[in-house]
């Protein structure tokens, strides 16, 4: 599936419908192809000119030049922009991985072709996450996808570095610099597989040995010259950091380690798991029980250099056809779900706080003084001090609770919270 290339005829077929993304992508080339890389500039002698390569890069902006109007960035499906690197963060778990699958199937569907480069997973992961994504159904039968498999094969290529110890960059006497394997994955990609619009590599620790800002600008910068040389989009995989996991931290920084990565790239999204306490920046259409098991997650597109950002996506992890799970699309919810999901989480809430109410004041014997409730005594139901009084409130107006007074050995009155109906305190 991965290397069969048999129908190259019928892709470079398919490759033709997409005029714009493709003849766009191939004028990018063309300007490129001839200049020397800067990885490998001409060397001074007697005979060339030690300024060649510079020159040939460098562009100067005539009256001509400046009066036509620009070309738009060729940009595969809205979010990886050719010649250029984007960024995925996501925790651990998260589904970045099932995610980026889908991105390389989409890419099939419309006849580009994806080159994943993984020091993380073999080729048996990936296989496992496309035949879900292909295959899976959910309870009324339904596919999770439409895709097509026999317009996918031939269309995804893994390069199993699992294991290995490779490494996008070098040091070069304290600096770090891009590194032979990327200046190879270029040479493999343009010779074996020049339909590849898509490169992934998997992930950022293992190919820059490091999260520091200086190996975070040279890995992007390998990327960059691969991205460039193949006319493709590369795309680095990362995790976040603890905190902005915790905090629900979404922007270019929320990456682990430096913020180079988020400042360098062009396009950067975030993964992140839905909760109480975060439900997304629009909502989506599911049951609390996928949000407070963890299997919803958000795909926010903070940053595209080149145009607007697609809106917010949201996944359900399910289980899938075979081993591991797939990601389920979920439509984002209307005004009228997200009433009808916060009345839904407010009575669970306060359901809850109601039945620990009651549990508390069986301990005191059935009556409690209404302060009991109050300062540090609220910490004992799963409420903040207002809405409790508010429940409680609620619960003696409709009759569940009963409020009195009785005297205090001060021989002041103070009010109590009781079960029992007054006549039969």
């Amino acid at each position: 599936m991965f290397n069969d290339l048999d129908s190259k005829t019928k892709l470079d077929q398919e490759l033709s419908k997409r005029a714009a993304i493709i003849a766009a992508s191939k004028v990018l080339l063309a300007k490129k192809e001839n200049i020397p890389s800067v990885f490998t500039l001409p060397e001074a002698d007697d005979k060339a000119d030690p300024l060649a390569g510079l020159r040939a890069r460098t562009h100067t902006f005539s009256l001509e030049r400046l009066s036509a109007e620009p070309t738009a960035k060729p940009c595969l499906m809205g979010r990886f922009p050719i010649g250029c690197t984007t960024a995925v963060a996501a925790m651990g778990g998260a589904g970045k991985t099932s995610w980026l699958v889908l991105q390389a199937l989409e890419a099939a569907m419309e006849g580009h072709h994806t080159v994943i480069v993984s020091a993380e997973d073999d080729e048996t992961d990936y296989q496992a996450k496309i035949y879900n994504a292909i295959f899976s159904h959910n309870l009324f039968n339904d596919a999770y996808h439409q895709y097509d498999a026999n317009k996918v094969a031939g269309c995804i290529h893994v390069l199993n570095l699992k294991g290995d110890g490779a490494k996008m960059i070098r040091d070069a006497g304290g600096s770090f610099v891009p590194s032979t394997l990327s200046l190879d994955l270029a040479k493999l990609i343009q010779a074996d597989y020049p339909a590849a619009r898509l490169v992934i590599f998997e992930t950022v620790s293992r190919f820059a040995g490091g999260e520091d800002n200086d190996r975070m600008e040279a890995l992007v910068s390998a990327c960059d010259g691969v991205a460039i040389k193949t006319c493709a989009a590369c795309v680095v995989v990362h995790h976040v950091g603890k905190a902005q996991s915790r905090d629900k931290i979404i922007d270019l920084y929320s990456g682990r380690g430096g913020s180079a990565l988020g400042d360098n790239t062009r396009s950067f999204f975030v993964l992140t798991r839905l909760d109480s306490n975060y439900l997304g920046e629009t909502p989506p259409k599911t049951d609390q029980d996928d949000i407070d098991a963890g299997r919803v997650c958000e795909v926010t597109h903070v940053r595209y250099s080149y145009g607007p950002t697609v809106p917010p996506e949201y996944f359900a992890t399910r289980h899938g056809a075979c081993f591991g799970p797939v990601l389920e699309r979920l439509e984002v919810a209307t005004e009228d779900d997200k009433r009808t999901a916060r009345r839904e989480r407010i009575k669970a809430v306060w359901g809850n706080a109601e039945n620990e109410l009651f549990d508390e004041i069986k301990r005191q014997g059935g009556k409690v003084p209404k302060k009991h409730f109050e300062g540090k005594g609220a910490g004992i139901i799963s409420l903040a001090q207002k809405p409790l009084r508010a429940l409680i409130q609620d619960l003696i107006d409709n009759g569940h609770l009963f409020e009195v007074e009785r005297k205090v050995a001060s021989g002041q009155k103070a009010k109590y919270i009781t079960t029992i109906k007054p006549c039969q305190v």
